[in-house]
């Protein structure tokens, strides 16, 4: 029986796309991510989906908080 670690990831809560990188390389290496908040199992393909389809989605948001932020410096730059 594989042995398990409880591990927190509180200080990565504000770096969304860091902690996503993080479990998605672990899963590459077999550990499995279990939520103790939400309802989410990376050891079930079901959970496993819902993982990634959220990863996308923060991703996603990330991008468009940099072109928004990009956005706005250009805008201020302009004379």
């Amino acid at each position: 029986m594989p042995s398990q670690r409880l591990c927190s990831f509180y200080i990565l809560n504000n770096k969304p796309h860091v902690s996503t990188l993080l479990i998605h390389y672990s899963l590459l290496f077999g550990v499995r991510f279990k939520s103790l908040t939400d309802a989410i199992d990376t050891g079930m393909p079901s959970d496993r989906s819902f993982f990634h389809v959220m990863a996308s989605l923060a991703e996603m948001e990330r991008e468009l908080t940099v072109e928004s932020t990009r956005a706005g410096l250009e805008t201020v730059k302009k004379p």
